[in-house]
């Protein structure tokens, strides 16, 4: 009868530990598993912040592309473009950080068009002076 009870009381020790072995495996398995993803995710994060950061300087190089195009053009005809309250020839490359391409677009656009208006100005200054000569030498 001792024996009998001992044996029991054996039986239900290791049966309680292989329980509780097996609920700490299932722990260790939720909580890796866990990880897992949360590993996962910050990788995700961090790649789209790359991908963020990339096209961040791409569109900061293209802008900067622009205005230095517009700056040269600026300076052989010695005009005052100016971008956001700023002369092209002033603006640096930390300003471009508070500069959007839509205005950069905006001054360029202005830039062409007064260029344009220009050479209608020079061409018909230069027809009168064509025409006034032609009129003088008919008299």
């Amino acid at each position: 009868e001792i024996e009998r009870r001992k044996e029991e009381s054996e039986r239900r020790k290791q049966m309680q530990e292989r329980e509780a072995m097996e609920r700490q495996r299932k722990q260790e398995a939720l909580e890796a598993e866990q990880e897992r993803k949360r590993q996962e995710e910050e990788r995700k994060r961090r790649e789209v912040e790359k991908q963020e950061q990339r096209k961040k300087e791409a569109e900061l190089q293209k802008n900067m592309e622009m205005l230095e195009q517009m700056k040269k053009q600026a300076e052989q005809k010695a005009t005052n473009l100016k971008v956001a309250g700023k002369k092209i020839t002033e603006i640096e490359a930390d300003d471009l950080t508070n500069i959007s391409f839509d205005q950069i677009e905006k001054a360029r656009e202005a830039q062409v068009l007064k260029e344009r208006q220009d050479k209608i100005r020079q061409r018909k200054a230069e027809s009168k002076r064509v025409d006034h000569l032609a009129r003088s030498l008919r008299e």
